[in-house]
């Protein structure tokens, strides 16, 4: 009876007050005088919502002003709600919020935890306003990332001084590094250091807000401290190291310093004076062991959309959404010395990958080339208003690449390195356009250049994949272009791919072009290899391993035909070499 006398008068001196209130006591809700209510909606934005004893959840979208928690009560949200609060949150001693994977709470104002707070791995806590939080209670931000010790992770704090010992407990301190912009050269953070070899070291050992860390293995990992709030500035450097074995140079690696995903597109928008317009996440999948192979393991991601990480050689293929998760390091490459800032604006959207649409339909044409060995490669190329034929900060975005087995990418006249986000002008679409494309691979053997996927292209526009030397070209809708490849060339200008539209004022020249390469086709198990005049020399069967599994003499005839029953059932590339050494190649299927 005390009891519910004491929740009747703080209902009833509220209500007097000129405040309306939600009250929640162990299961039901008070609203907004002594009568049962149900739980805050979105009508609710004028009204406090107070926490008096047991255990709440949150499991739809709500408005409300202000939560206030005290007598060691819990308060979970939890599913995929959002609750928005226009005020303040006050979580009292011996009391608890968990924002649970999946919802998010957006506070406009300040926080005073006398508890704990803890937010789930994908989960977000949004601050609007640039305050400082109090309180003596704890924060637990929780992320995921690879939890092998031959496995790295890119990871950022959302908390301040954390201790990079304790946070990472279960990694090598000898394994944890931060990128030396400077030097282009990686360095350990830690005060002293008993690792070998010693150099390079310097730093305290705890987590600077904003910059990005990489760490050998860390799996769940908990960040304490006190959030991160307001403005955030992460110091960036031109610099250069020829020996890094990098793709140019002032490479600097920062992180998201938010409990709450941020936007890539807000983030760019906002440092566009000190780095190019792309954000470089680490993706490794740990089937190429350990190590760290830069070639491989990178996804990309500008205005014009995101590129997967390479598959089948340390990547795992997955495309960036446009947004930085919650403990995220990444790289980007700084034009001017200084820093780029992080800004409460940035947070907010999908914190479910670790590593928005845009009002504009860009049109995206995402290819993938693979290796002899089967490491895949993926680009994208897109088209929008905002992108010309040159450069474009934000829609052109080089490969990061070193020590790579195999590149793929399109090429930019006069760069030397190979794009792996290039844009052109959505208009070049109304008739036609060719894109250089730029292979190398460490093994010879057949290379499949294929086309993945589209967005937003006009059915009339034709893709073909077109080999210069051959003279061959390929609607790559019709199925993947395979070629024989040299080992440790790379291929500038042999290949392109080209968008036609069928509608266009001038859809010429793809018959003629298509007229001049050495056909190759199968039927019956038999195969036929057509040339010009007296110019087929020799023709290799090569099956998808790159053995040569059968050789045939042509004798400098135009047209042959040879049996391949010997053969096992499966596909092949048949590799024909005329009489003036020019090669050509086409895949076909034994039956």
């Amino acid at each position: 009876m005390k009891k519910l006398l004491l929740i009747l008068a703080i209902g009833l001196f509220q209500f007097s007050s000129g405040y309306a209130a939600i009250i929640w006591y162990a299961a039901s809700y008070i609203v907004p005088s002594p009568t049962t209510g149900s739980a805050p909606g979105p009508g609710d934005a004028a009204e406090d919502f107070s926490l008096i004893a047991g255990t709440c959840t949150l499991s739809s979208n709500a408005s409300i002003q202000s939560i206030t928690s005290s007598g060691g009560n819990s308060l979970i949200i939890s599913g995929s709600s959002t609750i928005t609060v226009g005020a303040d949150v006050n979580i009292g001693s011996g009391c608890s919020l968990t924002v649970q994977s999946g919802s998010t709470l957006i506070i406009t104002t300040s926080i005073a935890n006398g508890g704990t707070i803890t937010v789930q791995k994908g989960a977000n806590l949004i601050q609007v306003n640039n305050v400082s939080n109090s309180g003596a209670g704890s924060y637990s931000i929780n992320a995921t990332g690879n939890g092998s010790a031959s496995r790295y992770n890119l990871w950022s704090s959302p908390v301040s001084s954390s201790v990079i010992s304790s946070t990472f407990s279960g990694s090598e301190i000898c394994d944890i590094y931060y990128f030396n912009a400077s030097a282009q050269a990686w360095t350990r953070d830690v005060a002293s250091s008993t690792c070998v070899p010693t150099a390079p070291t310097s730093g305290d050992g705890v987590m600077n807000s904003g910059r990005g860390y990489v760490v050998a293995g860390g799996g769940s990992v908990s960040f304490s401290g006190s959030i991160n709030n307001g403005n955030v500035n992460s110091t960036v450097s031109t610099g250069s190291n020829p020996g890094s074995g990098w793709a140019g140079d002032s490479w600097n690696l920062i992180g998201n310093p938010y409990p709450s995903a941020i936007s890539c597109t807000d983030f760019l928008g906002a440092n566009s004076g000190n780095i190019q317009g792309t954000v470089y996440l680490w993706d490794d999948d740990g089937t190429a062991g350990g190590g760290y192979d830069g070639g491989t393991d990178f996804a990309t991601w500008n205005l014009a959309g995101g590129s997967g990480s390479p598959g089948g050689g340390g990547g795992t293929g997955t495309v960036p959404n446009g947004f930085i998760a919650t403990g995220q390091g990444f790289f980007v490459q700084a034009i001017a010395g200084g820093s780029v800032s992080f800004t409460n604006v940035m947070r907010g959207g999908d914190n479910s990958q670790f590593f928005k649409r845009e009002k504009e339909d860009i049109v995206r044409v995402r290819m993938n080339a693979i290796s002899p060995n089967n490491y895949s490669n993926p680009i994208l190329i897109a088209f929008s208003d905002s992108a010309t034929d040159g450069m474009d900060w934000g829609y052109d975005s080089k490969k990061l690449s070193f020590n790579s087995n195999f590149n793929f990418g399109s090429s930019m006249e006069g760069a030397q390195e190979p794009y792996v986000i290039q844009s052109f002008a959505k208009a070049a679409l109304l008739d036609e356009k060719e894109v250089p494309l730029s292979v190398y691979s460490s093994e010879s053997g057949v290379v499949v250049m294929e086309l993945l996927a589209t967005e937003n292209l006009d059915s009339n526009v034709v893709i073909y994949l077109k080999d210069s030397k051959t003279g061959k070209l390929q609607d790559l809708s019709s199925g993947p272009f395979s070629v024989y490849l040299n080992a440790s060339e790379t291929y500038k200008t042999r290949f392109s791919v080209i968008f036609v539209n069928k509608s266009g004022p001038n859809p010429t020249g793809i018959e003629t072009v298509d007229e001049l390469y050495m056909n190759v086709y199968s039927y019956n198990n038999t195969l036929y290899v057509n040339g010009k005049s007296n110019s087929l020399n020799s023709v290799d069967i090569i099956d998808l391993n790159g053995h040569v599994v059968m050789t045939r003499s042509l004798n400098g005839s135009e047209r042959s035909s040879i049996s391949v029953n010997e053969l096992a059932p499966g596909l092949y590339v048949a590799k024909v070499t005329s009489n003036s050494n020019e090669i050509g190649s086409q895949t076909f299927v034994v039956n």
